[in-house]
């Protein structure tokens, strides 16, 4: 992932650039946390502000979800698996936002 500059403050950056834009600035430490677990082939959440990045078992994190969002995990984890790609939550606690997105293991 290629580092962009967030800016928390700029009204025109949406929602999802902007947390995408975090997850990139994070990208190093969300692959080197998944790598500790990559057997188990976890969901990876980045929660903001807090700054945390959790690896949960895919199952435990789907259950926590509303029904809607189940499906969209569910859809998007087998293709994910399909092609070695790893499912990554971006949380905003503040903004009360929530995005998901695949990358390459690499």
């Amino acid at each position: 992932m290629k580092k962009q500059n967030a800016n928390r403050n700029d009204p025109e950056m949406d929602d999802r650039e902007y947390l995408i834009g975090m997850a990139r600035q994070r990208a190093s430490s969300i692959l080197g946390f998944y790598r500790q677990f990559a057997t188990k082939n976890p969901v990876m959440l980045l929660e903001l502000p807090e700054d945390k990045i959790y690896a949960y078992p895919y199952q435990e994190f789907k259950n926590s979800l509303s029904e809607r969002s189940q499906k969209i995990l569910e859809e998007e984890y087998q293709e994910a698996l399909a092609h070695k790609l790893i499912v990554v939550f971006v949380k905003d606690n503040q903004r009360r936002k929530m995005i998901s997105f695949s990358i390459d293991e690499e």
